[in-house]
């Protein structure tokens, strides 16, 4: 756990020195990689989609497992900087924190239009409404689920599998987002690769959830994860509810099925407003800081077979 940590601490330093990642970003590269699989592999069935997921994902994974080898046989040193490298690539902490931030500021100076393309280049979704209220859900939504893939699951799979798991887990999330959605041309096509996606970040989000609730309004941000609907794919829902609960905020989306509920529940929350992005940004930074605590105090444990 110790090794996790200090190669997470590794990553996140990387992250904030280099900045702009653009001229070392394989992402892009990956992503044509993919878009070429899938015009090739696309007939809108289940088993083509599991087998051109298993083409995406499996290459690269041996590269990287041959890669860390090497590393290692030059040195415990040079091994450990390639994982650290490895996670590097896995994490987008100083990004996550640079976009919302620039929401939050577009927000409160009223450019809506421009937040609103932010966010969906932000998320990756689009926000119908140009509203404050409805552009500031979206973007605190997406701090939540983003820290938990962008951060908490590279750090899970880290300790689970190394530099392997990390990115088997970023690979998966990529073709997940590119591959999702549009029925019409996608039919089952994208099924495996939603499914891979949800079992690799189930855990991760539990955690994630867990380290909102210690961080912010705990009984109400497992109030939130109780009252999600029940069903094994809901990540997303179960990061947003618990992470608005947490922030003592309500979802807009979730006032028209709650209206049977007591009010007296809800009436010391509110809605989203352009100040509650950076409040987003914060309860994520300390949920990764009571993470790293977490992941310290087990390390100490071990080390020390209490």
């Amino acid at each position: 756990m110790i090794e996790v940590l200090l190669a997470g601490i590794g990553a996140g330093a990387l992250d904030r020195w280099l900045g702009d990642r653009s001229r070392i970003d394989p992402l892009p590269w990956y992503r044509d990689w993919i878009d070429s699989i899938e015009q090739r592999f696309n007939g809108g069935q289940f088993y083509q989609g599991l087998s051109a997921l298993a083409l995406a994902v499996l290459p690269v994974l041996f590269v990287v497992l041959l890669a860390r080898w090497v590393a290692y046989q030059l040195g415990i040193m040079a091994g450990f900087g390639f994982d650290v490298l490895a996670l590097f690539l896995c994490m987008r902490i100083d990004w996550l924190h640079q976009s919302a931030g620039n929401i939050g500021h577009l927000l409160k100076r009223g450019r809506l239009l421009d937040a609103q393309a932010e966010v969906r280049s932000f998320s990756g979704r689009s926000v119908t409404r140009k509203d404050e209220k409805t552009i500031a859900e979206a973007a605190i939504e997406a701090v939540l689920c983003k820290t938990n893939t962008l951060v908490v699951a590279p750090l899970f799979w880290f300790g689970v599998l190394g530099p392997v798991g990390s990115v088997m887990q970023l690979l998966v999330n990529v073709a997940n987002h590119r591959w999702q959605g549009r029925e019409d041309r996608f039919g089952q096509f994208g099924l495996a690769t939603r499914h891979a996606y949800c079992v690799l970040n189930w855990v991760p989000a539990r955690i994630s959830v867990i380290c909102y609730a210690v961080v912010g309004s705990f009984s109400d941000a497992i109030h939130g994860w109780r009252d999600t609907r029940s069903y094994w794919c809901n990540n997303e829902e179960v990061l947003a509810n618990s992470g608005f609960a947490a922030m003592q905020l309500e979802r807009s989306s979730h006032v028209a099925e709650e209206q049977h509920d007591d009010e007296q529940d809800h009436e010391h929350r509110q809605f989203a407003r352009a100040g509650h992005v950076r409040r987003a940004v914060a309860i994520a930074w300390r949920a990764v800081l009571f993470l790293g605590l977490m992941m310290l105090i087990i390390g100490i444990s071990s080390w020390l077979n209490l």
